[in-house]
């Protein structure tokens, strides 16, 4: 690839880069090397269809965003696609502009990336034709090319339109493209010139699912894994904490989140403390988090909102910079042992309205719901977790209008003034 290409030894992903709060960069280093004026990201998006779960249902599109790995790209070459669409960022000092704008493409790079469905780019602002006979292979659009007062650096943004890919994939890719936008005027431009990743690759496992549908998650040691869990009257579902204990931890770092809705969190944050630290996690940050009550909808109306979204990307930087050293200490948290007693929660039900659709049944992480008769419930099973009733696509479902009223009017004292995020490092 010659020495006037860069690219990162470890991409980061686009949504992280969009995510990633200023605050937590680390210090700017020294110029790596002059011979390297130019750098390259290069992001892709595909479309998949998901299955419905009935056959009433039509299935739904996910789009995946992948960064490229680059590194190897002289030995492996990298095959476009004519599905995809493609963001490209090149980052260049701007002494170098005059070199940029001679050449139609990163110095060194194509010419070892190959294509497919006759898709080829000849460059990053003019895509030729793989053949005289196609001339609508690959749309490629410069986005933006922006200078910084303050930087040695500019970026070019570009997208690449496969021309097999959908709008709807075009769409979102633009999107995504604009919002990268964004955050590069920010002056994240260096940093992604230097090669950081800013952040790392995370997976989500829901454990909330039917017992058929768990897949537990795979912990390394160097992971960082954020455990977080309803409080329900006080205290953390004992399902949660059954399933949880499933989990192996394999020794990794661990951050605890209780989510409450507005009124309080008691023991609920210590509760779930003590378990992941009895499992082996290394307990290093807890948060409690505010949410929309699961019940009464008006307590927390709208939370988490703009507001604790910047709250709670503070308390991110301060948990990575903690995760990231060498002080591993347990946070003290508030609670208390023995915990409060399990409080008693009411059970939704099909009420008027309801067309027993089983949509409600097929979302119970419980069972506790029959398909025979999905207005009905099993008590025994019933967490009160209230996902039936935020399922429930005509809102017949729910706890009826007396305990409504009952839960609304006791509620209304300790909820009614806005509660903030706690964090305990």
């Amino acid at each position: 690839m010659g020495n006037k290409l860069s690219v990162d030894k470890t991409p980061s992903s686009i949504e992280n880069i969009i995510s990633f709060p200023l605050s937590s960069f680390p210090p700017l280093p020294s110029i790596p090397d002059d011979n390297q004026y130019q750098h390259l990201s290069l992001w892709s998006f595909s479309e998949s269809q998901m299955p419905s779960q009935s056959t009433s249902e039509l299935p739904t599109n996910q789009i995946t965003s992948t960064a490229i790995d680059l590194t190897n790209i002289h030995k492996t070459h990298f095959l476009l696609n004519s599905n995809e669409v493609y963001i490209i960022l090149l980052v260049f000092k701007k002494e170098k502009e005059h070199i940029i704008e001679q050449s139609p493409f990163p110095t060194g790079l194509w010419g070892i990336i190959e294509s497919s469905s006759n898709m080829t780019p000849r460059g990053l602002l003019y895509a030729f034709p793989a053949t005289n006979n196609d001339s609508q292979n690959l749309e490629s659009f410069l986005l933006s090319k922006r200078d910084f007062s303050d930087s040695e650096f500019k970026y070019m943004l570009f997208i690449w339109n496969g021309k097999s890919s959908s709008a709807l994939l075009r769409s979102y890719t633009l999107m995504k493209a604009f919002d990268l936008d964004k955050a590069l005027s920010s002056q994240l431009v260096p940093f992604i010139y230097y090669g950081y990743n800013i952040g790392k690759e995370s997976v989500v496992t829901d454990l909330c699912v039917k017992t058929a549908d768990i897949q537990l998650p795979n912990i390394n040691k160097d992971d960082l894994a954020v455990i977080s869990m309803p409080v329900f009257a006080g205290r953390v579902p004992a399902l949660a904490v059954e399933r949880l204990r499933m989990v192996k931890p394999n020794g990794a770092k661990c951050v605890v989140v209780a989510v409450f809705g507005n009124r309080a969190y008691d023991d609920a944050l210590l509760e779930i403390q003590d378990v992941t630290s009895e499992m082996g996690f290394r307990v290093i940050a807890a948060v409690g988090a505010v949410a929309e009550h699961s019940i009464i909808r008006r307590y927390g109306n709208g939370r988490p909102d703009a507001v604790d979204e910047q709250t709670l990307r503070r308390f991110g930087a301060d948990i990575l910079g903690k995760a990231e050293g060498s002080v591993c200490t347990l946070p003290a948290i508030p609670g208390n042992r023995p915990y409060k007693k399990d409080g008693k929660v009411p059970h939704p039900k099909g009420r008027r309205g309801c067309k027993r659709c089983g949509v409600c049944a097929s979302q119970c992480p419980t069972d506790a719901i029959p398909f025979s008769d999905p207005k009905k419930v099993d008590a025994s099973k019933c967490i009160s977790c209230m996902r039936c009733v935020s399922a429930c696509p005509t809102g017949a479902r729910s706890i009826g209008a007396v305990m409504t009223f009952l839960a609304t009017q006791g509620l209304k004292k300790v909820c009614a003034t806005r509660k903030e995020n706690e964090l305990y490092l």
